[in-house]
């Protein structure tokens, strides 16, 4: 009993090293230390990551059990550049798994990827971290490079439902039919839009 209560205080201390500040100023906390600027990251496509939101993910990937699940990670030493998704999209296997999270979860027809609710592409990104695990200290790296993949598949997804649709119209066997004919009148006022 005395051991198992140690390796979970020490479990949780590994937690608090991530999500607690080391003093009051807001540089001091690793988790919100901004990217290079050398490199355009679309803020509208990736929403803030705040604290409640990191812990909820890092108490996912560090959980017992988890050894066996895939390891997400940038490359090796620190020069490479974590801030491109070269790394993620190279990864088929991720690529496949964020597009079934997108299929599984179309519960709605948003246009775009930019106005999916922040809830929506968080609850998106907790999926993700039941299939995959990284080192707690890229999480903000893998929130940023998956809300762009997802935006690339939601994109390239709308663009194939927009031929369907001019083609046939035949809903897709996994779409629910509600978003289908919703996105189907959403497809019918754009094209007037455009036709003008």
């Amino acid at each position: 009993m005395e051991e198992k209560f140690e390796a979970l205080e020490k479990k949780y201390q590994s937690l608090n090293k991530y999500i607690s500040p080391s003093s009051s100023s807001p540089d001091s906390n690793t988790l919100h230390k901004i990217s290079p600027v050398h490199l355009p990251i679309d803020m509208d496509v990736v929403p803030h990551i705040d604290l409640k939101f990191v812990s909820d993910v890092l108490a996912i990937i560090i959980a017992d059990g988890r050894e066996n699940l895939p390891v997400l990670n940038p490359g090796v030493g620190y020069w490479v550049d974590k801030t491109t998704v070269t790394w993620f999209k190279f990864n088929h296997d991720l690529s496949v798994a964020i597009a079934e999270i997108l299929q599984h979860n179309w519960h709605h027809e948003w246009p775009t990827y930019r106005l999916i609710p922040e809830d929506v592409k968080r609850r998106w990104f907790k999926l993700l971290a039941r299939k995959y695990t990284w080192d707690p200290m890229h999480t903000s790296t893998v929130w940023t490079q998956f809300n762009l993949v997802a935006r690339t598949i939601f994109r390239d997804q709308m663009r194939a439902f927009m031929r369907i649709w001019a083609r046939s119209g035949d809903k897709p066997d996994w779409v629910n039919l509600i978003v289908w004919n919703n996105l189907c009148d959403m497809f019918a006022e754009f094209g007037l839009l455009f036709r003008r």
